[in-house]
């Protein structure tokens, strides 16, 4: 049917207007202050219907050619697709209804359009395109279709102790940020905004207000250049090693503080361990953060601050390794301004307390553009977890029938 251009310029106002009242205005006073130390004194526990009110399960293909590893990086739910990061570097995308396998998206190797490694990626839902990045920065559409690559820019002379990362995120169809790090004691770049022709158009600079920054020597380029991570066509970036996260504002082609974290006593100290360094054995830090328009979730990796500690692993050279778990989820609601650590809702599983169906604990690792929440479970896992919940309902039962230790995983949609 005819739209005219008067609904579509509606649109596009509103997806911009939007934004911006998911970054801070004059209006709305200070930048919000995530208080860590006391959130820390008053945990609590949230149901998933606090969000959403309906979930479903797509069981993935699993065939010999889309078969998905024991670490998953990233899941993405956009496009009615799926799409799974494991260890290879391209993309395994999946029909998000059926969980019928479609296409890779992404090559192995050495040529025009291949990565021997995928390190870092960025999923531009208004374009449709996606950015790999693995010392050269490669783009594809959401087909599968190879566009070519991007040129890093080059950093001054006097700022040559700075190293800039592959780490790049897609702001608009000119535009585009990357992370850097440094070798020297103090790094004077934390983002880099640049254009398509690779010309440096804005930076962040890595002693601006607002980020508190340890005067420390750190040996992690992953800690230095931090991670960007998006709703829509809005663009978050935080620096590991600081306390801000950060907001893209267009009409200044630059990065704002968005929100800002009070460590106190759990702030983090130095990443690598080794003769003369001190860990502060109270360190709580960030690990990914998701967000829309009302909330930010929050996992936070801690040292030993977690008051429920579980039994965990991580699998290292295809082998499962044990472990203690110490880390917690957050919630802040950007409306009321209120932030919560979160209780395990079962013994050993974090998440959001499933009252849609008793089933698995919810946690949304990512948030479509549609604001669709996504979580994901490997098959093994999955039903090893799912065992522990006491009082199921029976549809959910039904569910975990149907499932094999040796499945691809399982994704979970909230609604």
């Amino acid at each position: 049917m005819y739209k005219p251009a008067l609904y579509y310029l509606t649109i596009i106002f509103g997806l911009l207007t939007s934004c911006l009242n998911m970054n801070r205005t004059e209006k709305e006073g200070p930048i919000p202050v995530l208080d860590v130390v006391q959130g820390q004194k008053n945990l609590v526990k949230k149901n998933l219907t606090d969000f959403k009110s309906n979930i479903r399960y797509v069981k993935l293909e699993t065939s010999e050619n889309c078969l998905i590893g024991n670490t998953i990086r990233k899941v993405y739910v956009e496009d009615n697709k799926i799409f799974i990061r494991d260890t290879e570097p391209f993309l395994k995308v999946f029909d998000a209804n059926t969980g019928k396998y479609l296409y890779n998206i992404g090559r192995k190797g050495q040529g025009p359009g291949e990565l021997p490694y995928l390190r870092n990626i960025d999923l531009n839902v208004q374009e449709k395109i996606i950015t790999f990045g693995y010392v050269k920065i490669l783009q594809y559409d959401f087909e599968g279709k190879y566009l070519g690559n991007i040129t890093l820019p080059e950093l001054p002379p006097d700022e040559s102790t700075d190293i800039i990362w592959d780490n790049v995120v897609m702001l608009d169809e000119n535009l585009y940020s990357v992370g850097a790090y440094t070798v020297s004691d103090h790094q004077m770049n934390a983002a880099i905004v640049f254009d398509e022709q690779s010309n440096i158009v804005n930076t962040l600079k890595s002693y601006d207000d607002y980020i508190q920054h340890p005067v420390v020597l750190t040996y992690s380029p992953q800690q230095q250049i931090g991670f960007y991570y998006r709703y829509i066509d809005c663009v978050y970036f935080i620096r590991g090693l600081c306390d801000t996260v950060y907001a893209f504002n267009p009409s200044k082609q630059g990065f704002e503080p968005h929100f800002y974290f009070n460590f106190g006593k759990y702030r983090q100290s130095r990443e690598a361990e080794g003769p003369g360094m001190t860990l502060n054995p109270d360190e709580i830090r960030v690990e990914q953060l998701s967000e829309n328009e009302e909330f930010v979730f929050i996992d936070f990796w801690t040292r030993k601050a977690s008051t429920e500690p579980f039994n965990d692993y991580f699998v290292r050279d295809g082998k499962n390794v044990e472990i203690v778990n110490y880390s917690i989820y957050a919630v802040f609601d950007k409306q009321e301004r209120i932030f919560n650590f979160l209780l395990q809702p079962v013994k050993g599983i974090r998440g959001l307390e499933n009252d849609i169906d008793n089933g698995m604990p919810f946690w949304p690792k990512y948030i479509s553009s549609e604001n669709e929440f996504a979580d994901y479970w490997q098959a093994y896992d999955f039903i090893d977890k799912a065992n522990k919940i006491p009082n199921p309902d029976d549809s959910f039962k039904k569910f975990l029938e149907s499932v094999d230790e040796e499945d691809n995983p399982i994704i979970i949609i909230a609604y």
